[in-house]
């Protein structure tokens, strides 16, 4: 995008589709991540990992908003941050399963008591998904 003092450019760029996207503080634009199922984990900072079925574009170093609900707003709802934005520090594809030999991953997701199993079997009743299905494995550091 074209630099410049228009305040439409300050703090916003559109992408493709006409969607908004926030810049970061460094000018890095940002797009936003819903957290709709664990917000509380994300407002405690005890959710530093999280798996997503896209994000494929997503690189080490990027920055998302943390959001409570991104998609299905009703006519006059608006988006609503949770938190200052997150880091990526580590992004990869890799089947849902993997995440059965990974040390503390349902901690790691925020569900410090839920056994890897519970939480492989959650996130596919969820997204409906099989284990075998490779995902989007994001980790990431707060930066507030």
């Amino acid at each position: 995008m074209k630099e410049g003092n228009d305040a439409n450019r300050k703090d916003v760029a559109r992408n493709r589709i006409g969607g908004v996207l926030r810049r970061h503080e460094s000018g890095e634009v940002m797009r936003n991540m819903s957290f709709s199922m664990t917000t509380e984990q994300i407002r405690g900072k005890s959710k530093t990992v999280t798996r997503r079925l896209g994000w494929k574009f997503l690189k080490v170093g990027d920055f998302v908003r943390p959001v409570v609900k991104g998609m299905g707003l009703k006519k006059g709802e608006k988006v609503q941050p949770i938190r200052g934005p997150l880091r990526v520090v580590d992004v990869r594809r890799e089947p849902l399963f993997y995440a059965l030999m990974e040390d503390g991953a349902a901690k790691l997701e925020g569900f410090p008591e839920m056994h890897p199993s519970d939480f492989v079997r959650m996130f596919c009743k969820h997204m409906r998904v099989e284990s075998t299905d490779r995902i989007t494995r994001i980790e990431f550091e707060y930066t507030d």
